[in-house]
Parts: C-alpha cells; structure tokens; sequence
C-alpha cells in the first residue's frame, strides 16, 4: 500500500490516514505493531511528515488530532531530503537516518498492563526482550530506537481500553511512504511459535476466476472474500493438498484490491489479494 500525498491543503490539511476505529476485540492488554515501510518519495524537509499513535476513542469523522487526553503513545517521520529518522515524540529521541526508498521492519511495542510483557522481534530470534508496564518499545530492524518509553503523554489518564484504535497520518509531509506488510497483535503472541505464520497467493495480481493460496493448517470453510468497500463476495474453496486452496468467487470481481480472510491454526488471518 502506498499512501501519496501530494499537496497541503490549508483548510484541512489534505488528511491522507489509515486508521483503526473500531476498538480492538477482545481487548488487549499489550500491543505488538510490526510493518515493513519505506518512505520512497519526499518533496521538502519536514518535521513530523507523519504521526503514528495508538489510543482510544479516534473519530472517523473529526479530522482533527487526538488530544493527548486520548493517547497511549506515539512518535513520527521526519522528512531529511534524502533520508528520515523516527523521532519518539515522548522523550525527543531520534533514530539513526534512514535513506529514502530503503525498506526497514518498524517494531513497536506497547504495555498497558501491571506486568512486565516478554516479546520477540522475530519468530526465529534467540533473545527475548521485555516490555515494561505503562510503557512501550521502539525498533528500527534489530536496533531500539528508545526502550521503556513512559506512556500516557501530557494529561493522558489511565484506562484499560488505551489500545483499543491505531492510526497513521501525514502531518506536514508531501510525498509517499510505503507499507509493504502490517501485523498487529498482542505482545504474547510475538512469543508463539506460529505468529507469524505466512500464506502466499500466486500468481499475484490473481485472476478474476480463482485465487490459489498456500498456507498450513488453513480451515477450507472459513474462506470469506470482501472488497474495498467491506462488501461479501460469496466464494467456493477446492483443496488441491493439505496447505493448497483454491478459492472461486460466486461472482464476477473487477480488477482491483480485496481482502481474503480464513483460520489457520485457529487464528483469524487476512491477506490482500490484487485482481488483475
């Protein structure tokens, strides 16, 4: 997914966001926040290009920011010509600069319960790392940007729903940044064997006839295709093997980007598809 911003519009800003509105379900405690970015166009300077922040109670139709009331944390890009940094917006910490178009694995990691949260980075890490209560972790790859951040910024209060909705946006940057992938989990499942389990689809754009998709201990009954707009598509699943699934739509599906979810392992899973 490329968010592309291509001027600033006075009145509003020219709100480029993707945000999670509806409050996470079950509630979480800990927060894990994986993506893989890479900021690949800018066209100035710019101090907190885009904001990222996990909280409580975001509108979807007030493009206003959050107050601080609502935050749990929060840190941005800046934009530096020919790289960018992340800038922790708690205690002003600045992370290596990066270079534009190079991709980086983004880690945040977000405590909000009485107890100390272990996590891993990766799947196949040795090291575990842990998390402090009422504070988060921020890495750039394998490096920490800053650790045990305190939570709660400015007049913020406690509540136990303060990770319930994420959001990005562009502040005050022009330009284009990149999501090559985006995980979203609770700090203990980053301890899990399968966590991070992976499906592949191929090929990729897919046609509009079928889609073929390769995973492990995948439900074949739980398929459910949607598109942008959230609509259903009803859709019938062949299995070719045990980690093999066709999946048919019931109906003609134009070119353009859907969201195929299903269970595997007993987790929910989802995976964009592009229909050429």
């Amino acid at each position: 997914m490329d968010l592309i911003r291509s001027e600033q519009d006075s009145a509003t800003g020219g709100i480029i966001r993707v945000m999670k509105a509806t409050p996470f379900s079950p509630n979480p405690e800990t927060l894990f926040i994986q993506m893989k970015i890479s900021v690949e166009e800018m066209q100035t300077n710019s101090l907190n290009a885009m904001y990222f922040y996990v909280g409580e109670n975001f509108s979807t139709t007030n493009n206003s920011f959050p107050s601080n009331a609502l935050m749990f944390g929060r840190f941005s890009i800046h934009f530096q010509g020919s790289t960018f940094v992340l800038r922790d917006l708690e205690t002003q910490t600045t992370s290596k600069a990066i270079p534009v178009t190079t991709p980086i694995t983004l880690t945040w990691v977000l405590n909000n319960s009485d107890n100390e949260q272990a996590y891993k980075l990766t799947k196949s890490a040795s090291a575990e790392h842990s998390v402090k209560p009422k504070t988060y972790d921020l890495w750039i790859d394998d490096e920490a940007v800053k650790l045990q951040i305190p939570a709660y910024p400015g007049s913020s209060f406690y509540s136990h729903t303060k990770l319930s909705n994420f959001e990005m946006r562009f502040r005050n940057g022009v330009g284009k940044i990149r999501i090559y992938g985006l995980l979203i989990t609770d700090a203990q499942e980053s301890l899990a064997p399968d966590s991070f389990a992976t499906a592949t689809i191929y090929p990729n754009p897919a046609s509009p006839q079928f889609i073929h998709l390769k995973a492990d201990n995948i439900d074949p009954t739980s398929f459910q295709l949607r598109d942008s707009f959230g609509r259903s598509i009803g859709v019938d699943v062949k299995m070719e093997s045990g980690n093999m699934a066709n999946v048919y739509p019931k109906q003609f599906v134009s070119s353009g980007i859907y969201i195929l979810s299903y269970y595997q392992d007993n987790r929910h899973r989802h995976v964009r598809v592009m229909v050429d």
